[in-house]
């Protein structure tokens, strides 16, 4: 931020521009305050100024001299008089350069938006030196949106991706050992997940052929398998499995418009669908007609094998997916303002008017079907999980993501994020939130203590770092795919 008078022209603000006037200014200042106020030697006691190259340069100061002279007392001698005469020359010089250096300033000094910063540099001559900083440049220079926290990354702990294969198993050319066809059942991300397990033991399958599974589910082995498989697992569902080109397409285009240049988004997993809803037996904020017709569909449906749910205790144990209301509730006390763009993450919300808030608080809201064209959507309308597909893409590379229930697509999609660098990812926690809600409701508290106790309770489930633990089975521990720490993700300069 600072030249010296030697400095070369630039027009950057990082190295500002000295006029020539000042260069030759600051020049003289230089070499005056080093003539002057340098300690004489056994060789400099003459009186002549001429014999310090200034004779001509500064008249008043011989004068000075001369009455500095007239002073002393006679019997002085010379060397004590010659040390006197430079020490108040010294002086009264500097006293006439700060001086005119502050007019200068005062006066614009031939450029706006300058300053002059005084800086001293210990050195063996301890010679005071004078710079300038042109802040013209900076002024001009539109100011950057700062990354506010509510959009800002947790901390990595420096944890990255370490999926590398072993020296010994890199492929020494571009030849294959075929390829397998997977015909997985299920919804997008059990397919998902199925195929990257089953490439997993491809090297199994080819040796033998044929291999019986006697039972499988989306929960099968997250732990006790060797690094080098987890890792596998990793390579082939992040990196290997991709969608076809046209759902990465749309996918891509669809956030290019979300963010509209540099805006921020958030994709919220809004789990409140008909089937969910049955399954789970949740019916708050729904009439009865809606209610009713929940409760016949889940009786409908074999193997399912709650049929008589209380949907007020469910509720209360944190087993219900977010209402649109306490998902709009949550992501203003989280401080997201009123202007934030979010992408619905679902299929059809169920319940004539359960938008409705969510909507008034936030009318930025976006899905698929508002923001492709017909023609975009044409190839893609009559599958779901290829709709399924692109909103997983959307919620990938979103700023936030934010899921209102534990499902397949929650789990795949926070999984990945973590994998990504860790990108901001709330996992409310329903059970503490619909307790605050109700008490907000009630009046037991205001406003301003919901707010602190979310943010307060939340500050640890932002999608940040942490190790995922064995449980007494896969069924009570964390899912693989959800959280691929430890396996996948290491700290820089460590190993599995």
């Amino acid at each position: 931020m600072v030249a010296s008078s030697s400095s070369p022209s630039s027009s950057s603000s990082t190295s500002p521009v000295l006029s020539s006037a000042h260069r030759r200014r600051l020049a003289d200042v230089e070499r005056d305050v080093a003539g002057y106020c340098n300690p004489c030697d056994d060789d400099s006691t003459s009186d002549d100024d001429d014999d310090h190259g200034h004779g001509a340069g500064a008249p008043g100061i011989k004068a000075l001299f001369f009455v500095a002279r007239r002073s002393k007392p006679p019997r002085a001698s010379v060397v004590d008089q010659a040390w006197v005469r430079n020490a108040v020359a010294c002086l009264l010089f500097l006293t006439v350069v700060v001086g005119l250096l502050s007019s200068h300033h005062r006066g614009g000094g031939g450029g706006g938006g300058r300053r002059l910063v005084r800086r001293v540099d210990a050195g063996e001559s301890e010679v005071t030196r004078w710079r300038e900083e042109n802040l013209t440049a900076v002024a001009r220079r539109p100011p950057e949106t700062p990354i506010t926290n509510i959009w800002m990354k947790p901390d990595s702990e420096d944890y990255t991706k370490c999926i590398e294969r072993p020296k010994n198993r890199y492929r020494t050319n571009n030849a294959t050992a075929g390829y397998i066809i997977v015909d997985a059942n299920g919804g997008l991300n059990q397919m998902r997940m199925g195929a990257s397990y089953y490439r997993a033991f491809a090297r199994t399958l080819k040796k033998a052929k044929v291999v019986k599974f006697t039972h499988t589910d989306s929960r099968i082995v997250n732990n006790g398998l060797p690094p080098s498989i987890q890792r596998l697992r990793c390579r082939a569902n992040y990196e290997a499995l991709k969608y076809k080109q046209e759902i990465e397409e749309l996918g891509n285009t669809l956030v290019d418009r979300l963010r509209n240049g540099s805006n921020h988004y958030i994709a919220l997993h809004l789990r409140y669908e008909k089937d969910m809803l049955s399954f789970t037996g949740c019916s708050h904020n729904l009439t009865h007609q809606e209610a009713e017709e929940l409760r016949e569909m889940r009786l409908n449906v074999r193997h399912w094998k709650e049929k008589d749910i209380d949907s007020k205790e469910r509720r209360i144990q944190g087993g219900c997916p977010m209402t649109p209301r306490e998902a709009a509730l949550f992501l203003k006390a989280m401080g997201y303002p009123s202007s934030t763009k979010i992408y619905i993450v679902a299929g059809e919300i169920y319940g004539g008017h359960s938008m409705d808030v969510l909507k008034a608080e936030y009318p930025n809201i976006y899905t698929h079907s508002s923001l492709a064209t017909v023609n975009e959507l044409e190839s893609l309308k009559l599958y779901q999980n290829r709709l399924a597909a692109v909103d997983y893409n959307v919620a990938l590379q979103s700023d936030v993501f934010v899921y209102t229930y534990d499902g397949n697509m929650a789990r795949a999609v926070q999984g990945h994020r973590k994998y990504e660098g860790f990108r901001k990812t709330i996992n409310p926690d329903r059970q503490k939130l619909v307790d605050l809600i109700d008490k907000l409701d009630q009046g037991t508290i205001n406003w301003d203590e919901f707010e602190i106790e979310v943010k307060t309770h939340h500050e640890n489930r932002l999608g940040g770092p942490y190790q995922r633990l064995s449980g007494r089975s896969p069924r009570h521990e964390e899912y693989f795919y959800a959280n691929p720490l430890p396996g996948c993700l290491c700290r820089r300069n460590t190993s599995l």
